[in-house]
């Protein structure tokens, strides 16, 4: 089918005569669109590359195709004690997964952030020994500073009230020091600090209206159920 890229801008245009939902088959095609990755739920959210020089043909299409590039697909976040960044990670013909970090909010989602509908969030909460080596920031100052960037993110997308499915993923750091950590004087200091990082999560509560989600890592069962409930919470 061709789609008279030169003539989008007139009312006349051919493409924009179609039934809508034949032309968001034919965006689906060219736009960017995360892969479906069901079995591999704890793996990055990937990405397959497409043409986003259709957002510039005219104020129809950029409509269109902003609106099924923001709200179909799942957007991760990476939240840390210094930064909110978008995780852009695509997959290469040879099977690479390289990615890029955005800020997050930039220019470029500015404009559409009550768009996105599907996020992967993760959130970042070191403990107080790599707090002071990346940070200079330990104890309950790190854990303010985690819970401080995820209130910020949550008033950044509160907004939308079509939220649908929502992972929330709770990490305490450098999975290389996870075999010292398993002795015992660690198990149990881990223990008592979790109720206390996993306080960090707190902001999402504010979150509501959300079809489905999911709350897992380093928190307690309990806790993680009780985020779940309140963001399903209708307003």
């Amino acid at each position: 089918m061709a789609i008279a890229i030169g003539n989008a801008q007139e009312p006349t245009s051919h493409f924009l005569r179609l039934p809508i939902e034949l032309r968001r088959n034919v965006y689906s095609l060219l736009l960017p669109s995360t892969i479906s990755q069901p079995s591999q739920a704890h793996t990055n959210t990937l990405w397959r590359r497409g043409c986003i020089s259709l957002l510039q043909v005219s104020h129809n299409f950029y409509e269109e195709c902003a609106d099924m590039l923001y709200s179909t697909n799942t957007f991760e976040i990476d939240i840390k004690y210094d930064s909110i960044k978008f995780h852009y990670s695509w997959l290469t013909h040879s099977g690479l997964k390289p990615k890029i970090l955005y800020p997050f909010p930039s220019n470029r989602f500015q404009r559409n952030i009550q768009r996105i509908r599907h996020f992967v969030i993760n959130v970042e909460h070191v403990d107080s020994y790599q707090g002071m080596i990346k940070y200079n920031c330990g104890g309950s100052g790190l854990t303010a500073g985690v819970q401080g960037q995820v209130r910020d993110f949550v008033q950044q997308i509160r907004t939308s009230r079509n939220f649908g499915r929502i992972v929330i993923r709770l990490s305490d750091g450098n999975k290389a020091l996870n075999d010292i950590r398993r002795v015992k004087v660690h198990c149990i200091e881990r223990e008592k600090n979790t109720e206390v990082t996993q306080s960090v999560l707190d902001p999402f509560r504010d979150l509501k209206d959300v079809r489905w989600a999911k709350v897992g890592g380093s928190v307690t069962p309990e806790y993680a159920t009780e985020i779940e409930r309140a963001m399903l919470r209708a307003t």
